[in-house]
């Protein structure tokens, strides 16, 4: 799979970087962490804003607070997380693959 570049563009802070819902759930899933994902979100603990987040957000930033607990809670790097949203950036609806 291609991979963007992003470094020139986290130069300002990662939060410039946006990716649609759509672009991060299936660059979760191609990456195989799509599940545990999920299991993250629809555990007890974890608030009702972030459960919303990931289920009605349109669109996600990379410094987003659900984007920083996951990446805790999964164990990522935050090149890991840098890395799926480079990954995410070049995914288009529809697309199967």
């Amino acid at each position: 799979m291609p991979i963007v570049n992003i470094k020139p563009l986290i130069k300002g802070g990662r939060g410039v970087l946006t990716i649609t819902s759509y672009q991060a759930k299936v660059a979760l899933a191609d990456a195989g962490l799509y599940d545990a994902v999920e299991a993250a979100i629809d555990s007890p603990g974890t608030p009702v804003r972030i459960k919303l987040a990931w289920r009605e957000g349109i669109n996600f930033q990379r410094d987003n607070p659900m984007i920083l607990m996951l990446t805790t809670q999964l164990g990522l790097s935050d090149e890991d997380v840098d890395e799926l949203f480079a990954a995410a950036m070049l995914i288009e609806a529809g697309q199967l693959s």
